[in-house]
């Protein structure tokens, strides 16, 4: 076997190294003026460059055949030709004419990194989405990018899902769509399973890692992640995507849309159904979603209205499995959710949420220098999940027992924890570019109102205040505004200047305790100021090094201030970024590197410590840092071949840590806890080595029955190296290291049909990449319990398209 792929490999090289051409070009607006840093790349190839100073472009070392060149830049019409490449260089004279059609290209700027910003990012196209869109939420289908880590409570990927960047987990990542924040207002968190397929409606993805460029919504402590739904077509379409997997997996989904209606109307469409069994034990998802998008576009603005509604009943697998029963095939799947029920499990053991987004957009070209994005939003949730639990104290409830009962019996309960909630908003940013400047000013002002409330709904011993009683009930909201400035400047010849400033304020009202321990109503406010600043050097033509430094921070989240006395509330975060890095691509081969350094002060982690009112918190870390070096590469090899792989090296260290452990003596009687000090422990859930490739064959292009595109076939790997579960380095919490690789398969039959096949870890590996653990004394021994979330060893799923 390796003497066959060492042969195919020479044999493609020696095909790359003998059967190359040349692409050269020149770029200008229709004024004549010479356009720099327009994108020139090649469909269905890893080819890729910027135009320079001058517009002009070079393509080297491209293997013979038929390819078509796009040339974009934002504000204008993008450009695309079919050409034929052979030994005879192609020399191409472009004008880009102005967008007169602008498709929130306007609103996304104003967040996103370009080009010549100094920022470390990633842009992951609809069509490399589609490769692995089957149903899975959308952080498996970004799981090969670097330094990502993903983790599916129910084990396949449907259903709750997480992941984490740099070894920031979500609370830390700063999520938009189209420009407006996604995560939530108090728990900072993101939940995919609330927008099932989501992905089949998003036209691109940028992730930046580290603080990134200015933001709306919660700070980025380790990574941003800007979505876009930017699906109008100017012909009218009908299609259908069907597939089915391991799990009694399903996804179903009908798209349309009509086209330019005349006078710039259209409409686009998206129905979804996902269902799964789950890999565990009754994880069970039942996930439904709709999309309405309308646009008007005007020679110089465009109008347009979203609707993105989802919906989502799971069956709870949020526990985890014991870890002693993770190494048995047999029993890795074990579910206690529900399992407080004496005889079977409680079957309504679920979450239940629904979550609907609206958005109105407007962005307007006003002339050649200024152009402006105004956008409102409404977001609506509602839900809750169900628990059965036994042996309750009845007061723990507010709960009258019947006359004649003793008011101390223990009684079994169901109950549900519901969340109601609105977020409302706007934002806007005005850019103005001008020959070697470009400034964009813009801001947000959002407010969220949650209300948190518990209801009984059965018991085992009925009382006078049964049924649907609340026995909590309390309204917290949140106000936050900021503004943002952002500049970048030409200040020598291919060197420009980067700086980005955020003012962000919040006024957080919400019911906590105060300092002897009673409820009251409570309020939080806090500014902070965010800048940043950098230099970019195109020191080549499609060469170039960056270097920015960022200061970031961030609230507390609602946990952190519900769960402390007034005086003991922790403080907000701080963070300062540093990246240097590289970026080429020349010719064929594609790479970048990057180094970062980022500071940590106040950083809030779990210390096990009980405070005054019974709660575990985190608590403020003095000093802790993340260092490393991301390098990522991109190799067309041939026409056939392409490679792409990319590697995180790290070390996450805390500086001093103190871990609070309950104390237990022979006979379980808590004694108190027990403080241990540690100094250079690992930040838990960090691997120090993250590695991804991909390998794709495109087959059999010339047959005349692959009309359109030729059968690819993908082979995806990933490694992460061990990880700690908590910030103590014992050596026994962990989670081990694993490698894991997936297959796919793509062709189209005719113009609108599409098959496709992904097998998922197709060597069946077994691992888990995600838990938790309970360290404790007992009778003077540690010991750790631990739970773990096991991922699903070889599973599949087949998928059938067919569009008009």
């Amino acid at each position: 076997m390796k003497i066959l792929f060492s042969v195919y490999l020479t044999l493609g090289f020696s095909f790359y190294l003998f059967s190359q051409g040349t692409i050269a070009g020149n770029i200008r607006d229709d004024n004549g003026n010479p356009m720099e840093g327009a994108s020139i790349s090649l469909e269905n190839a890893s080819f890729g460059v910027a135009s320079n100073s001058k517009g002009d472009f070079l393509l080297e070392k491209i293997p013979f055949g038929d390819f078509t060149i796009v040339i974009s830049a934002i504000g204008y019409t993008t450009y695309k030709e079919k050409l034929r490449l052979t030994e005879k260089p192609i020399n191409l004279r472009i004008v880009l004419s102005p967008e007169s059609y602008l498709l929130n290209e306007i609103g996304i700027i104003s967040t996103r990194a370009t080009n010549e910003t100094p920022v470390a990012y990633q842009s992951i196209s609809a069509e490399d989405i589609k490769d692995h869109n089957q149903g899975q939420d959308l952080p498996y289908l970004l799981r090969f990018t670097p330094s990502l880590v993903v983790n599916s409570d129910a084990g396949a990927g449907i259903g709750y899902t997480g992941m984490r960047i740099r070894g920031a987990d979500i609370t830390r990542i700063n999520v938009t769509l189209n420009g407006i924040p996604v995560n939530d207002a108090e728990s900072h968190g993101v939940f995919w399973v609330n927008m099932p397929d989501l992905a089949s409606s998003i036209s691109d993805v940028q992730i930046q890692r580290g603080v990134g460029t200015s933001t709306n919504g919660s700070g980025a402590f380790g990574a941003s992640i800007h979505l876009n739904t930017n699906v109008n077509s100017e012909k009218a379409y009908v299609s259908s995507h069907q597939s089915f997997g391991s799990f009694n997996s399903w996804k179903r989904n009908l798209k349309l849309g009509t086209g330019n209606m005349g006078n710039g109307f259209s409409f686009d469409a998206r129905l979804s159904k996902i269902s799964s069994d789950g890999y565990i034990d009754r994880a069970k998802a039942d996930l439904n979603s709709f999309s309405l998008f309308g646009t008007w576009k005007q020679e110089n603005s465009v109008m347009r209205f979203s609707i993105i509604d989802g919906s989502e009943r799971t069956y709870q697998a949020w526990n985890g499995v014991p870890i002693s029963l993770e190494a048995d095939w047999n029993t890795r799947t074990f579910n206690s959710a529900g399992a407080e029920r004496k005889g079977s499990p409680h079957p309504d053991e679920i979450d239940n949420y629904r979550q609907t987004h609206y958005q109105w957009h407007y962005d307007r070209l006003w002339s050649s220098k200024f152009t402006s994005n105004i956008a409102l939003h409404y977001t609506k949730g509602r839900g809750y999940f169900e628990q059965f639990r036994s042996n309750q104290k009845a007061s723990d409830y507010s709960y009258s027992l019947p006359k004649g009962i003793d008011p101390t019996t223990d009684i079994d309960v169901i109950r549900r924890r519901w969340l109601d909630n609105d977020f409302y908003g706007g934002i806007f940013s005005v850019t103005y570019k001008e020959g070697k400047i470009q400034s964009v000013f813009g801001g947000a002002v959002h407010y969220y109102e949650g209300q948190h409330f518990g209801e009984l709904t059965w018991a085992s011993i009925a009382g006078n205040t049964f049924p649907d009683h609340r026995y909590y009930d309390n309204l917290a909201t949140k106000f936050e505004a900021n503004t943002y400035w952002k500049n970048n400047i030409e200040i020598l010849p291919n060197v420009s200047a980067w700086t980005d400033f955020q003012l962000r304020h919040i006024n957080y009202q919400f019911e906590g305790f105060n300092d002897a321990g009673n409820r009251i109503p409570s309020v939080e406010k806090l500014t902070f100021f965010n800048p940043k600043a950098g230099l970019f050097w195109e020191f080549k033509p499609n060469y170039n090094l960056f270097l920015s430094y960022a200061i970031g921070n961030r609230e507390p989240n609602r946990d952190d201030y519900v769960d402390n006395l007034k005086s003991s509330r922790p403080k907000a975060e701080n963070l300062q970024d540093l990246e240097l890095g590289f970026r080429a691509s020349n010719k064929s081969f594609q790479w970048e590197v990057n180094g970062f350094y980022m500071k940590y002060k106040n950083l809030l982690v779990q210390t096990g410590r009980l405070n005054d009112v019974g709660a575990y918190i985190r608590e403020n870390m003095p000093d802790a840092y993340r260092i490393g070096v991301e390098w990522q590469t991109g190799w067309q090899i041939n026409r056939v071949l392409e490679i792409k792989s990319n590697l995180a090296v790290s070390a996450n260290k805390i500086g001093s840590y103190t871990a609070f452990i309950d104390d237990y003596d022979e006979n379980w009687e808590w004694q108190g806890q027990v403080s241990l000090p540690f100094t250079g422990t690992d930040i838990a859930f960090s691997p120090g080595i993250i590695a991804a490739a991909e390998l794709k064959w495109s087959l059999f292009s010339r047959l005349p029955f692959f009309l359109e595109n030729p059968l690819e076939v993908i082979w995806n790997a990933k490694y992460v190296s061990r990880q700690y579960l908590d910030n103590t380095g014992n050596e026994k919490n962990v989670i081990p290291s694993f490698f894991v690789n997936d297959a796919a398969i793509r062709f189209q039959l005719k113009k609108n049909i599409t098959f496709s096949g992904n097998v998922f870890n197709v060597l069946n590996h077994r691992y888990f990449s995600n838990g938790w653990v309970y360290s404790s004394f007992l009778n003077g021994e540690l010991q750790s319990d631990i739970g773990v979330y096991p991922q699903a060893g070889r599973h599949f799923f087949i998928g059938f398209e067919v569009g008009f």
